[in-house]
């Protein structure tokens, strides 16, 4: 898998109390935020449009209701 580096700005204090979190799970903030990123990816079969261009806004918008399929409904 090719990996690429980028620099993102984020809340401190937020990303303190998750790093503490991502600590005692033993996981990395790198590994976490890829893990979002590729599971929000296959949710959204992202991957199998070779051109967004070609799509609705209408289909645009349902794609992001893909998301749902990584989350739990609360009641």
């Amino acid at each position: 898998m090719a990996k690429t580096h980028y620099d993102l700005m984020l809340d401190k204090e937020k990303v303190d109390a998750l790093d503490r979190w991502l600590q005692a799970a033993g996981m990395s903030r790198s590994g976490y935020i890829n893990t979002l990123i590729v599971k929000s990816v296959e949710a959204m079969e992202l991957e199998k449009i070779p051109d967004y261009s070609k799509l609705s806004i209408v289909q645009l918008f349902n794609m992001a209701g893909g998301i749902g399929k990584m989350m739990k409904g609360k009641k």
